[in-house]
């Protein structure tokens, strides 16, 4: 029995802190299998350059510069994917943050707050904004990754 690779033609992902590391990595394996991605991050170089190599590859992806706290910014991640590639498939909720690495005793309030604002509340965001879409089409897959913090 032959096994057949893993495709995902005709399957749009938008995926959340792909400028770099494990994000970018699901980028580029995603596309290289057929998906289109949305690529966000928050720098948009970052996001730019990672589409771009996609793009070069032979895919189909969008960079994205957004905010993963802001509710508003996780929905129109959401219809990015919608008008540029005609739906959503699936989300990756990668984006996180990690207080400068330091140790548990030295993070402050408001650096743990940044964290939990990315780290979790960016996830639940941009799952939420998804799953209008993904329960419509009674398909659809959610990854959620985050940071050693």
């Amino acid at each position: 029995m032959t096994r057949q690779p893993l495709s995902f033609a005709d399957r749009t992902v938008v995926i959340t802190g792909a400028g770099r590391g494990i994000g970018r990595a699901y980028a580029l394996e995603l596309a290289r299998r057929g998906a289109t991605v949305v690529v966000n991050d928050i720098s948009i170089e970052c996001a730019q350059s990672v589409a771009d190599e996609i793009e070069t590859a032979g895919g189909a992806a969008h960079a994205s510069q957004a905010d993963v706290t802001s509710a508003a910014a996780c929905g129109e991640l959401i219809e990015v994917a919608r008008t540029t590639f005609g739906g959503i498939d699936a989300v990756i909720a990668n984006a996180s943050i990690n207080s400068a690495r330091k140790p548990f005793t030295e993070i402050a309030m408001g650096e743990l707050q940044a964290m939990l604002a990315v780290n979790i509340v960016g996830a639940w965001a941009l799952v939420q904004a998804a799953w209008p879409h993904l329960s419509r089409a009674r398909r659809g897959r959610v990854l959620l990754t985050t940071s050693q913090a």
